[in-house]
């Protein structure tokens, strides 16, 4: 996938001795390097509102598990912070999702 012209690094001239370097804007993984636990609960409770438990075991939707576990280890293991790398596939693709739809809104 190209990326635009207007996203990627370039260099303006601003007069004949001085440039200035107009630097693409961070992705949200550059600008949160790091997830704490209240922005992890954010995102469970985000997936809980937009698709609620359901049935008589009140189900979990598949994001929100997905997301329960990283969560829980967590709280067990008093980490108040986790990288996104340490993410699962799905709780990853959870995470990302949930980060741009919440940056969309």
């Amino acid at each position: 996938m190209a990326v635009p012209n207007w996203h990627q690094a370039a260099t303006k001239q601003l007069s004949s001795s001085h440039e200035v370097a107009i630097k693409q804007p961070l992705s949200d993984h550059e600008v949160m390097s790091e997830i704490t636990i209240h922005e992890l609960e954010a995102a469970i409770n985000f997936w809980r509102a937009r698709s609620p438990s359901s049935g008589d075991e009140l189900v979990l939707c598949k994001e929100a598990s997905a997301l329960s576990k990283p969560y829980a280890l967590m709280i067990v293991q008093r980490q108040q912070t986790l990288s996104p790398d340490r993410l699962d596939g799905f709780a990853r693709q959870a995470w990302d999702s949930y980060v741009r739809l919440n940056n969309s809104l």
